[in-house]
Order: structure tokens, then C-alpha cells, then sequence
């Protein structure tokens, strides 16, 4: 059973002896709306948890009391995607999960701590300005790259990362890591039982979700990964709609509708289409957000939150199901994951595909350091940044000045080591230098910590009271992916590389038709972005023309939108539409 809320907020005083103020939107299970226990209660939620039922009060009031013993342990305990505040003895802590895609802010102003899943809540009641915005990170939102966790889109309003606890007694809020994926389990015997164990842990955190839903909306691209959602998700819910975004006329689009079309009937769910074309034409409303003070949201296709979420509140669906993670957690290490799966049989041209210099050089070429000297200093001293691609092929870098690139590849750099010193505070000397791999680990955290992600919830998904799921988000799934040999995850043979194997083996004909779990190409998301860009060229060299705030702060070049020609505007749709939605939002506020 589920619990579950969409808000709260709260504020104490500081030195903080106990009491305060703590609010939450209103607490619902599977069978309707439950009562807070008040005034006793010192515990709020935000997002959803699995709880067994019981009879001795709210779930909630058992939480608070296992929490008041156990600390900690407690909450790690829990599964699912929330948030909590926990006032105890002369002590307040706030959580969020380790795989937490709600976020939690908060912010020391006037003699008091105050937190709430809504930054604008923290900000001064003046209408914002200009100033309030951390300019310094805005070239990170740009690229979906390198944001750092603890940090939001505005000074002096702090962010909770996943898996970390803010603890305030006394003076002084410390935030430190209480939950941390747990590294080093044995590593499955045979791909048949590793493609078994996949199965049921991607089942069961299917079933945690749904097993008292009446309904559920899955966003169904036609590829492998919601394919495999839209199998589980029909064992576990009677009513469950495949919702596709399609690009009518555009190349690749059809193909992928026909795939889409075929997963919902072999899954036995109902399946939808919307063209995305209406907001693409010219004069679209692409790049059009709430009309509140929402956040800037730049994630590709822009309005795929906002409609998903709308069908699904019309559905009375609680969750929005997606296929998002299955490339994190399948991630294998950018330059070592041709190694890892074929060994030594990499020094053969038969297998590799090509001979072993030129493997090297395409190593070494593609690397993120500057450099092989470098590069192989940062393998032999088991820097988790060695493991990443070049910055450009990590992010397009479209129209940014060279400032920008280097601060978001410096970024990017840190975040990998920040992960890695995490993992050693969290579980000491034993954890193994080189392993689980650094790109794996940097990438599942990015994802759940990526701005675009939080403001995804806030801006669509809360108003219309659903939350986004993954299964691969699901603690279970990430840590036994962890724990499951490269060459099941990245299989090369003959030249020819298949990513993500394991999940394609463990469904192709077992739940997911062959076909689909065999195709290896898909029409090219960022085309919608394109299309935009394409028909409303000159409104986006208008938004980065010279009255850009974008190119006044230096983050974008002078003169870039002079030189947009057809083909830059074409080629680079996505991350242009990423440049608009920016600059939009900065012009919303006050200088």
C-alpha cells in the first residue's frame, strides 16, 4: 500500500531547542485521505512511501515513532520517492531519499531554518529579482550537466541532495549522506540468472507501486526500456494506458508509433498518440511554460510532463510510469566498458572489430581529460573522471563562450569525485577503488538530482496530484545492476556493440515482443525541438540577439544569433530550444 502527499513545508527557530512550525499538503493511501495525527505529530511527508497496514495509528504516526527510536535506520528502511521533516528531542532532521526525484530546499534567513519542496517558497516576499538567481550555474541547467547537488536555481536556497540528511541542533545545520547504495553484492553465476533476477526486481518494484493503483499512464516510446515497464506495469494493473508522442511526417516517427502500438497490444493495455507537431509550427507554443512563476524546464520534449500529466489526472492515475534510468543504471564505464566485456580479447581485431591502436586512439581521443598523459594518470590513481567522455560529446555546447564550457567541464569533473568521496565517507575503506564504475554512479545521482527533473514535478506533475515512476530508479534495480558482470550489460562481439543486453535478453520473447526488444534505433527525440527551431528561427534569434541576457552575463558568444544560419538552427534545434527557455525565464524577473 502507498502513502502519499504532494507538499510541505515548515520553519524553526535557530539555536533550535524544539518545537516549530510543519505543514504538508493533505496525506492520502490507496483508499482515500488519512488524518495527521495532531497536535502530536512532528513528521511530514512529501512524495510516497509503501507502508504495510496497521492498527496502531497513521502510517505516518508510525513512521514519527520508528524514526524517535531508530533514527536513521528507519528511514532506510522506507521505499519509494519522498522527502521527510522529523522534528525529535532538541533535534530536527530532513531527508530526502536516496533515489528521491521530489526535491527539498531549504534556507537559514532571519533567526530561523525554513525548508519546503518549493524553492519560491523561500525566497524573500519582495517579488524576486535578477540577484536572486545563481547566474554562476546557469551554463550547468543549460547543458543538463554538472549541477551541483546541494545547490539550487537561486542564493542562498539550498538544496537536499538524494540519499542525505540535514540534522539542526544548536546552531549549525550539517548535511551529510545516511543512505548510500549498497556496493558489493555477488555478482549473479550465468546470464540466465542474472536475466531471472532482473526480472523479479523490476516486478517487484512495479508491484510496489501499482498493486492498489486502478490506474496508470506509461509514457511508451517503442523502445526497449518502456516496453519492458508497459510488460510489468500490466501485471500489476488492470488499467493502464501506453501514451506515445509521435512527430507526424517526420522521419523514423511512424516506425516507432507501429513499435509502440505493438508493446501496448502484446501488454494487453490501451494506447494513445499525440502529435507533438501542434506545438513545433510556426507561432507553436513549444516553448511555453505555466503561466506562474515556474520553473525553467528544459528537458526534451518541453511539454511532455505537462500533457502526460494532465491524461493521467483525468484518468484519476496517481503515477506517470517511464522508462527513464535504464540508461544509467546499464551505464558501463565510457572507456572501459569495450575492455570490461571483452577482456584481453580486445588486443583481437576479430572481436574488438577493429585493431587495438585504433581502439587506444579512440580511448584516448574521446576521453575527458585534456590529453593520454592524463588520461592515464587519472586511470592508475582511480579518478572516477578518467572513466567520462569528452565534454563534447557529454553536452552541446551551442552558442556557449568558452568560460561557460570550461565551468559546466569542470563541473561535470567534480561532481564524479564529490560521488566517489561520498561513497568512501558512507562505507569507508572497502569500497573498491575503481568499482562499481564511476560514470554508472555519477549518472544515476545526476539523474535524480538534475534540476529539470524537480522542476518537472513542481511545475506539472504536483498541480495535478501524480508523481513520476521509474523501476529503474528502484533501489534493488540500481544495486543489483550493480553488482552484474560488463559484458552482460554491453555485449560486443565481431565489431558490433549491444547496450543494455541483459534487459534485451531478459524480456525478448518473455513479456516484450522480439522484434522490439532487438531494435537498436529510434527516431531522434530532439527532432521536435528541431522542427521548432526550424519554424521559429528568428524568435529565437530575437530571445539571443543583442539585448540577450544570456550573452550579458557572459554565457553566451556576442553575436551568436547573427550568425544562426538554417543548418546551425536545424542540427542544433535541441540545445538552441534549451538557450531560449532560459533566456525567457531570466527576462521574467525584475532587474
Amino acid at each position: 500500500m502507498i502513502v502519499s502527499s504532494f507538499a510541505m513545508r515548515g520553519s524553526v527557530p535557530v539555536p533550535y531547542t524544539g518545537g516549530g512550525e510543519l505543514t504538508q499538503s493533505p496525506l492520502h493511501d490507496d483508499t482515500g485521505p488519512l488524518a495527521v495525527e495532531r497536535p502530536a505529530g512532528r513528521t511530514a511527508l512529501a512524495g510516497w512511501i509503501g507502508h504495510a497496514p496497521g492498527r496502531d495509528g497513521s502510517p505516518l504516526g508510525r513512521l514519527q515513532r520508528a524514526i524517535d527510536k531508530e533514527g536513521d535506520r528507519a528511514v532506510r528502511r522506507l521505499r519509494g520517492d519522498f522527502v521527510l521533516a522529523h522534528m525529535g528531542d532538541g533535534e530536527l532532521s530532513l531527508y530526502r531519499g536516496l533515489s528521491a526525484m521530489v526535491p527539498l530546499f531549504w534556507t537559514l534567513r532571519d533567526g530561523s531554518l525554513s525548508w519546503s519542496t518549493d524553492p519560491l517558497d523561500l525566497l524573500p516576499e519582495r517579488a524576486p529579482g535578477l540577484g536572486d538567481v545563481e547566474l554562476g550555474l546557469v551554463p550547468m541547467l543549460i547543458a543538463e550537466r554538472g549541477f551541483p547537488h546541494e545547490r539550487s536555481w537561486f542564493r542562498d536556497v539550498h538544496r537536499l541532495p538524494a540519499g542525505h540528511r540535514l540534522r539542526l541542533s544548536g546552531q549549525r545545520p550539517v548535511v551529510s549522506a545516511f543512505d548510500d547504495f549498497r556496493l558489493g553484492q555477488e555478482p549473479p553465476p550465468s546470464l540466465a540468472d542474472a536475466a531471472d533476477g532482473l526480472r523479479d526486481r523490476l516486478s517487484a518494484a512495479c508491484e510496489r507501486v501499482l498493486a492498489g493503483a486502478d490506474s496508470a499512464v506509461l509514457m511508451l516510446s517503442g523502445g526497449t526500456d518502456s516496453a519492458v515497464v508497459a510488460c510489468e506495469a500490466a501485471r500489476h494493473c488492470a488499467d493502464v494506458l501506453g501514451f506515445h508522442f509521435t512527430l507526424s511526417g517526420f522521419p523514423g516517427f511512424a516506425q516507432d508509433a507501429e513499435s509502440a502500438r505493438e508493446v501496448a497490444a502484446h501488454s494487453g493495455i490501451a494506447f494513445q498518440e499525440y502529435d507533438m507537431g501542434r506545438h513545433t509550427v510556426p507561432g507553436g507554443d513549444y516553448l511555453k511554460g505555466p503561466d506562474d512563476r515556474s520553473l525553467p524546464r528544459t528537458h526534451v520534449p518541453l511539454p511532455a510532463y505537462a500533457v502526460t500529466a494532465a491524461e493521467a489526472h483525468a484518468r484519476g492515475a496517481r503515477f506517470v510510469l517511464t522508462g527513464l534510468m535504464s540508461d544509467q543504471v546499464f551505464m558501463h564505464d565510457w572507456h572501459r566498458g569495450l575492455w570490461d566485456s571483452l577482456g584481453w580479447s580486445t588486443l583481437n581485431p576479430l572481436a574488438a572489430g577493429r585493431p587495438v591502436w585504433q581502439v587506444l586512439g579512440e580511448t584516448l581521443s574521446s576521453s575527458f581529460s585534456s590529453g593520454p598523459v592524463a588520461f592515464l594518470r587519472g586511470l592508475a590513481s582511480g579518478d572516477p573522471a578518467a572513466a567520462l567522455p569528452n565534454p563534447e560529446i557529454l553536452y552541446h555546447h551551442v552558442g556557449l563562450t568558452r568560460a561557460a564550457q570550461e565551468r559546466i567541464a569542470d563541473s561535470v569533473g567534480e561532481s564524479a569525485r564529490l560521488i566517489r568521496r561520498q561513497e568512501e565517507e558512507f562505507h569507508g575503506a572497502g569500497v573498491p577503488r575503481r568499482r562499481p564504475s564511476g560514470t554508472a554512479q555519477l549518472f544515476v545521482k545526476e539523474a535524480v538530482n538534475f534540476p529539470h527533473v524537480h522542476t518537472g514535478y513542481l511545475n506539472d506533475l504536483r498541480p495535478r496530484e501524480t508523481f513520476l515512476f521509474t523501476p529503474f530508479a528502484d533501489r534493488d534495480v540500481v544495486e543489483y545492476l550493480a553488482a552484474v558482470p560488463p559484458e552482460y550489460k554491453l555485449a560486443v562481439g565481431h565489431g558490433a556493440h549491444v547496450d543494455k543486453f541483459l534487459l534485451r535478453h531478459a524480456y525478448a520473447g518473455r513479456g516484450i515482443p522480439h522484434r522490439v526488444a532487438v531494435r537498436m534505433r529510434q527516431a531522434r527525440i530532439d527532432a521536435i525541438p528541431a522542427t521548432y527551431a526550424h519554424h521559429n528561427a528568428a524568435l529565437a534569434a530575437k530571445l539571443l540577439g543583442q539585448d540577450s541576457m544570456l550573452v550579458e552575463h557572459g554565457i553566451v558568444e556576442p553575436g551568436f544569433a547573427d550568425r544562426l544560419d538554417p543548418r546551425t538552427v536545424h542540427r542544433m534545434g535541441e540545445p538552441l530550444a534549451r538557450l531560449c527557455v532560459i533566456e525567457q525565464w531570466l527576462r521574467g524577473f525584475v532587474r
